[in-house]
C-alpha cells in the first residue's frame, strides 16, 4: 500500500516539474468572459490498519496533494468575438475513513512445533457430544464405541489400511485362519501388549471373557446378534490362541472383529478385581496408543500417549476432547486457535480458510436420510424372530400412522404407507439443499438407502447393467400431493421429526429446509433437536414411532465382504440391542441370504437383491450424500493420514497419526 502512495506522489511531482519548466505562450484576443472553475475531488487510497490483535480494518486514507492544471480552448464565435475558457482543476486528496468488509484476518506465521524423542504437547479437539466411555463389554453402547475406539483408547483386532480396502494393518490380532468347512475361526494373539494401568498382558482369556460378557442380560452393546446367534462356543487353546466355533458358516461373522460396532477387548483381571460397578467407572485398562485419564461429564475427555505402544507412538502427549455442541461456536473457537480440530459446515470452510485454517476434505459420502420408525413387524403380529423366539410388544408400533400402515405386504394398508413414504421423497428439492446448505459439497443419492461411498460406486453400475431403476425421481410436489391423496391423506398429516446433532454440522438447517418443503404438500413437520446420546435410549427400547433425520458426513462404507451394511443398517434383528425403528422379516431374510457366501460374487448378488427391495419399499427417504470438511490448526498439524477401517474416516479420530509441523 505504501508503494502505491509513493508512486502516486512521484507521478504528481513530475507533472509539477513539467509545468514549471514549460514555455508559456500568451495570446491576447478579445474576450467576452473568462471562466475559472475549481473542481475538488476525493481520491480514495487504501490503507490497511491493524487493530485489536488479529482483526484488520480497511480504510481509505491519503495525504493532501494539490495539482493545478490549465486547459485553454479557443472557440470561433461570429462577430469576431473569441471566448477563451480557462479551466483550472484543483485535484486535492482528502483524508477519509470508510470501514469496508473485512476480507482477511491477519495471523501469525505458523511456528514449527519441535518434535522430540517422544510424545509432547497437547492437541485440542471439538466434539458436539461426549458420551461416557463405558469400559466393560456389556455396557458398550454405540457412542462409547465411537469414542473409545476412535480416540485410540482401545485397539481393534484388525484394521483396513490407509488406501487399500483390504486388511493390511493388524492390531491385537496377529493372524487368523479358518478350518476347511469355515465353522472354526482361530486367532493368534499379539504377544506383549499390556493393558494400561498395570492390569497385565492381553491374553486369550481376556478375548474369551470379553466376547461372551458382551452378551450379558440387559446388554447395551449395539450389534451383537451375529456374534451371539452364530457362536456355538469359544475355546482358549493357550494364552495366545483362541478359537471361535460357529453354528454354521457365516461370512459376516469375521466382520465383528473390527469396526465401531465390533469386538472390544477388555481386562478380565480388572473386572474380577474391582467388580462390575467399580470396573465400569474406572478409566484404565485400555490397549490403544492413548490411555484415558480424565472424563468430565458434558465438558471434556483427556487422553495421554503411551510412549511404548506396539503399533504407533503418538507425537502429542495429550489430546483434550472438548464438548462444544454448537457448530458455530466450534468454528469460532477454531479460528481463534482455542481448539485445533473441528468439523466444519462446508459453507463455513471458506471463512475458516481465510484465517489460515487448513481444510481437509473428509473421505467418502455422508448418508443423510429420513428413517420411518414404528414398523415393528415381528411382535405385534405374533411372529417369532428368526431364531423362533417370541418378540415382546413394541411401544412404538402404531399401524394407524400414515407411514406404518400394515405389516402384511399384500395388504392395501402396506401399499398406502409405501405411497406416503414415496411422496415425501418427491416433495424434497434435494438440489436446493445441496446448493444452499451444503454449498455444493456433496452429491445426490440414488433412491436406495445406505448406498453411498465405495458401495455406491460398486453397486450403482451393477444395478444399471441389470436394468434396475434405482435413480432418484425428480422434484415433483404435484406428484407428491397426488400420491398422498391416493393413500388416503389428501390434506396431509402431522408428524414429529427428530434431528440428532453431532454427526453433521448442518443437520438442523437441513431439517428446517425439509420442514418447509413438506409443508408445501400438506405434511406438517415439527422438529425435535437432541444429541445422538439423548435419542438413543428411546430407540433401544423401541419406543419411537415417528421420523428420524439421521445425518452424517464423510463416511465411506466398504463395498466388499467386510463391514457389511446389512448388519448395521438394513437388518436390525429383533434380538439386537439397538434398533432404528423397524423390524421387518423381509429385510432380515434378504440380508441373511449373503451370510453363507464364500465369494465376493455371491455377496454382490445378495446385496443387489437386498438393495432393490429397499429401493421399492422406501423405508428410508434419501436426502443427500454430504461430503465432510474438517478444519485443522496448521500451527499444530502438518498432516493427518487415517486408516479406512471404521467406515468413518477423517472425522477427528486416530490422533496417533497426527504429524506435527517440522
Amino acid at each position: 500500500m505504501k508503494l502505491r502512495s509513493g508512486a502516486l506522489l512521484i507521478g504528481l511531482s513530475i507533472v509539477l516539474v513539467s509545468l514549471a519548466c514549460s514555455t508559456e505562450t500568451i495570446k491576447e484576443v478579445p474576450v467576452d468572459r473568462i471562466v475559472t472553475r475549481d473542481v475538488i475531488k476525493e481520491v480514495p487510497v487504501e490503507k490497511i490498519v491493524e487493530v485489536e490483535k488479529t482483526v484488520i480494518q480497511t480504510v481509505e486514507v491519503e495525504k493532501p496533494v494539490e495539482v493545478i492544471r490549465e486547459v485553454v480552448r479557443e472557440v470561433q464565435v461570429p462577430g469576431k468575438t473569441v471566448v477563451v475558457e480557462v479551466e483550472k482543476e484543483v485535484v486535492r486528496t482528502v483524508e477519509v475513513e470508510k470501514p469496508v468488509i473485512v476480507t482477511q484476518i491477519l495471523v501469525a506465521t505458523p511456528t514449527a512445533v519441535p518434535v522430540g524423542a517422544g510424545p509432547s504437547g497437547e492437541l485440542r479437539i471439538a466434539e458436539a457430544d461426549i458420551a461416557f466411555p463405558n469400559v466393560i463389554p456389556c455396557k458398550f453402547a454405540y457412542n462409547p464405541m465411537i469414542n473409545i475406539f476412535q480416540w485410540s483408547i482401545l485397539d481393534f483386532v484388525y484394521y483396513f489400511g490407509f488406501e487399500d480396502p483390504g486388511i493390511n494393518l493388524m492390531g491385537l490380532g496377529e493372524s487368523w485362519s479358518y478350518n476347511p468347512d469355515q465353522t472354526v475361526l482361530t486367532w493368534n494373539i499379539r504377544k506383549g501388549v499390556e493393558f494400561d494401568g498395570g492390569w497385565g498382558e492381553v491374553k486369550a482369556q481376556d478375548w474369551e471373557w470379553s466376547w461372551n460378557q458382551q452378551h450379558c442380560e440387559g446388554t447395551l452393546h449395539s450389534n451383537i446378534f451375529i456374534s451371539g446367534s452364530y457362536t456355538k462356543k469359544t475355546n482358549v487353546v493357550d494364552d495366545y490362541t483362541i478359537e471361535f466355533h460357529q453354528t454354521e458358516p457365516n461370512l459376516l461373522y469375521f466382520e465383528k472383529f473390527t469396526g465401531i460396532s465390533g469386538f472390544a477387548i477388555f481386562s478380565k483381571n480388572k473386572f474380577d478385581t474391582l467388580g462390575e460397578q467399580k470396573a465400569d467407572r474406572n478409566l484404565s485398562a485400555g490397549t490403544g496408543p492413548f490411555k484415558l485419564v480424565k472424563w468430565n461429564p458434558g465438558d471434556e475427555i483427556v487422553t495421554e500417549a503411551r510412549p511404548d505402544h506396539y503399533r504407533k507412538v503418538p507425537e502429542y502427549m495429550n489430546v483434550r476432547i472438548l464438548e462444544i455442541p454448537e457448530a458455530a461456536t466450534q468454528v469460532a473457537a477454531l479460528m481463534a486457535r482455542e481448539i485445533d480440530v473441528a468439523d466444519l459446515a462446508p459453507t463455513e470452510a471458506g471463512r475458516a480458510e481465510a484465517t489460515g485454517i487448513n481444510i481437509l476434505k473428509v473421505l467418502g459420502d455422508g448418508n443423510n436420510h429420513i428413517i420411518y420408525q414404528g414398523r415393528f413387524c415381528y411382535g405385534p403380529q405374533g411372529v417369532l424372530d428368526d431364531k423362533g423366539n417370541p418378540v415382546p410388544d413394541r411401544p412404538g408400533y402404531d399401524p394407524s400412522k400414515p407411514w406404518v400402515g400394515s405389516c402384511d405386504p399384500d395388504s392395501q394398508e402396506w401399499e398406502n404407507a409405501r405411497k406416503v413414504r414415496t411422496a415425501v421423497g418427491l416433495a424434497l428439492d434435494r438440489q436446493s439443499i445441496l446448493d444452499t446448505i451444503q454449498g455444493g459439497f456433496g452429491r445426490l443419492p440414488l433412491q436406495t438407502p445406505y448406498l453411498y461411498g465405495a458401495a455406491l460406486n460398486r453397486y450403482g453400475p451393477m444395478a444399471e447393467a441389470r436394468g434396475l431403476d434405482w435413480k432418484l425421481p425428480p422434484y415433483d410436489p404435484a406428484a407428491a400431493r397426488a400420491l398422498l391423496a391416493e393413500a388416503g391423506y389428501p390434506n396431509g398429516f402431522d408428524v414429529t421429526m427428530r434431528v440428532t446433532t453431532g454427526s453433521h454440522p448442518n443437520a438442523v438447517e437441513m431439517g428446517e429446509a425439509i420442514v418447509t418443503m413438506l409443508k408445501d404438500v400438506g405434511i406438517n413437520v415439527s422438529i425435535e433437536v437432541l444429541t445422538y446420546t439423548g435419542n438413543r435410549p428411546a430407540v433401544v427400547n423401541r419406543e419411537r414411532g415417528d421420523w428420524w433425520l439421521q445425518s452424517g458426513s464423510g463416511e465411506p462404507p466398504q463395498a466388499f465382504i467386510t463391514n457389511p451394511v446389512e448388519i448395521w443398517a438394513l437388518r436390525r434383528n429383533p434380538e439386537a440391542a439397538f434398533n432404528t425403528g423397524f423390524e421387518l422379516p423381509q429385510a432380515v431374510a434378504l440380508s441373511k441370504a449373503g451370510q453363507g457366501c464364500t465369494t465376493q460374487e455371491c455377496v454382490d448378488e445378495a446385496r443387489i437383491a437386498m438393495y432393490d427391495w429397499w429401493t421399492h419399499d422406501q423405508g428410508y427417504t434419501q436426502v443427500l450424500l454430504a461430503w465432510g470438511a474438517m478444519g485443522l490448526n496448521p500451527d499444530k498439524i502438518a498432516a493427518w493420514p487415517q486408516p479406512l477401517g471404521l467406515g468413518q474416516t477423517g472425522t477427528r479420530f486416530y490422533t496417533e497419526y497426527v504429524q506435527k509441523p517440522r
